[in-house]
């Protein structure tokens, strides 16, 4: 019984921080809630994006899978991505 508590302890309190970040970001950035002045058009210049992701973005990206990578960079997004191992020790 202990472990079933301190695990619905732990999903409590996930769900709040998530909570509260939605709030934080809608207060702070209140333009995020209209979607009229998001622009579609790929950028003028490159723009560099690293994508970090679990081991299922990697697919995301690939040409075989869901081809996100080439999309990208078909509209001007220089991509690279990291998963697991990244760091001094990776």
């Amino acid at each position: 019984m202990l472990k079933k508590s301190v695990f619905m302890g732990l999903r409590i309190r996930q769900c709040c921080c998530f909570i509260l970040w939605i709030v934080t970001l809608l207060i702070c950035f209140p333009e995020c809630l209209t979607a009229s002045q998001i622009d579609p058009s790929p950028p003028k210049e490159p723009v560099k994006l690293i994508f970090i992701h679990h081991s299922c973005g990697e697919n995301w990206l690939g040409d075989g899978h869901g081809g996100l990578g080439r999309a990208l960079a078909k509209n001007g997004y220089f991509v690279s991505d990291t998963n697991y191992g990244w760091g001094q020790r990776g």
